[in-house]
């Protein structure tokens, strides 16, 4: 695994039925993933760990993560599907089938490569399932689009290819990686998009979701201030640049004569980007809007480099000044994912996934604050558990920040985003 892949984790909570607030994980390892699941113990936050690491480890980079729920099966019904692309242009279909508790969890409750897909024609660089048009988007390393349709057959998922779009076609900018992120309606744009960044001609083409045929249109600096990583905000979108300035613009119009909100310590660089809402009031009386979490890593970063977190608050859109972890993550924080409830993860590559949060302690609480919560082993497929059991600090409920394709299918499938608890997680119904 390597920059310039900002996409290679993923994690879902499950909103209802028998597997209710119930999380699992999905983190590139290598050439292959590691794959989790938290089970409440018996109730959030309070949770069972297991799973394992270094499954399919034999073929190109892991390089983006997907999960795919089926919206119509309100009882959201295992087995749990997710896709995953590589460095040599393959689309993999996987699920995940749940363990009687998590410290259970072996190789044998995952299934890899179900069916695969590969018409790009460079590494996969992002994925996004947009629920209400049935697509799963596909971004290449080099600023290709391409999508296919998802057909949901008894809780079974198919991928089906229908086209692309070249628009931007071998347009990477120097030092940037090419991603995706979805923006609802009235936000970037009056309808549903998806920024592709990592383009030279400006800092990101933006493309129509739900008619991804049409001619794109560049958004931002035109020739510069290309973005390398992008999150959506509440209020305005953020983005990386190669320089390592974090910029931020609102949706109410683009302002060229911004300056970057902060810009990373000299020696370093930005390598992905997360907000969480704080939905739950996990911290209460700080980050009432929520928070960006940047993760950093020395330049020319590897493996084995030590990563740090910066967070933005974004009622102030000011960092803090100094970093929530300083140089203390073993392994470049090469993807970061966060939740509702002030809890990231990051994918460190050859190390494992790192967890931290910035919820309020819990004195009951087991879970480190701060710690490498999955360590990868060498060995494919063997079992572990990686904690057994464990409180939190707050509820994990990953899935529902407004740029994930889980919020936008829950909409649809009228399920309430936000009815969440720090402690509790998903809200009895």
């Amino acid at each position: 695994m390597s920059f310039p892949y900002t996409q290679c984790i993923s994690a879902i909570t499950i909103p209802a039925g028998e597997y209710k607030n119930y999380t699992f994980v999905v983190a590139a390892y290598q050439s292959g993933i590691s794959v989790g699941q938290f089970s409440p113990n018996p109730t959030p936050p309070s949770y069972t760990l297991g799973g394992v690491s270094n499954l399919d480890n034999n073929g190109a980079s892991t390089t983006a993560i997907e999960f795919l729920l089926d919206y119509s099966n309100t009882d959201y019904s295992p087995p749990y599907y997710f896709v995953y692309g590589s460095e040599d242009e393959n689309i993999w279909l996987n699920s995940i089938n749940p363990a009687t508790g998590g410290s259970h969890f072996t190789s044998s409750n995952v299934t890899t490569q179900i069916a695969s897909e590969k018409q790009p024609d460079a590494p996969i660089a992002g994925l996004f399932y947009y629920f209400p048009e049935s697509l799963l988007y596909v971004a290449a390393s080099n600023g290709n689009l391409y999508w296919y349709s998802v057909t949901w057959s008894n809780g079974v998922p198919s991928l089906s290819y229908v086209g692309s779009n070249t628009s931007y076609n071998e347009d990477g900018a120097s030092g940037a990686s090419v991603s995706l992120t979805f923006f609802p309606a009235n936000t970037l744009t009056n309808y549903d998009c998806l920024l592709l960044g990592g383009v030279k001609e400006a800092t990101g083409v933006i493309f129509n979701a739900q008619n991804p045929s049409s001619t794109p249109i560049l958004y931002g600096y035109h020739g510069g201030c290309t973005a390398t990583d992008v999150c959506k905000g509440p209020n305005g979108i953020y983005w990386a640049t190669p320089a390592g300035g974090l910029h931020y613009q609102p949706y109410s119009g683009f302002n060229a004569s911004l300056s970057p909100i902060w810009t990373v310590p000299s020696g370093q660089v930005i390598l992905s980007l997360a907000y969480s809402p704080n939905a739950g009031n996990a911290d209460p009386g700080n980050y009432p809007e929520g928070a960006i979490f940047i993760a950093t890593a020395p330049s020319n970063p590897s493996n084995s480099s030590m990563g740090s977190i910066w967070v933005v608050d974004v009622k102030s859109n000011t960092a803090g000044n100094a970093a929530q972890q300083d140089a203390t993550i073993s392994g470049s924080p090469w993807a970061i994912i966060a939740d509702a409830n002030l809890t990231y993860m990051c994918a460190t590559g050859s190390c494992g996934v790192f967890l931290s949060t910035l919820a309020a302690y819990n004195p009951e609480s087991n879970i480190p604050e701060n710690g490498m919560l999955v360590p990868n082993q060498v060995t494919s497929g063997v079992g572990h558990t990686w904690i057994s059991d464990l409180v939190s600090a707050a509820a994990l409920v990953f899935g529902v920040v407004t740029e994930d394709p889980v919020a936008v299918g829950w909409a649809v499938a009228g399920i309430d985003a936000g009815a969440i608890d720090s402690k509790t997680g998903y809200l009895s119904e």
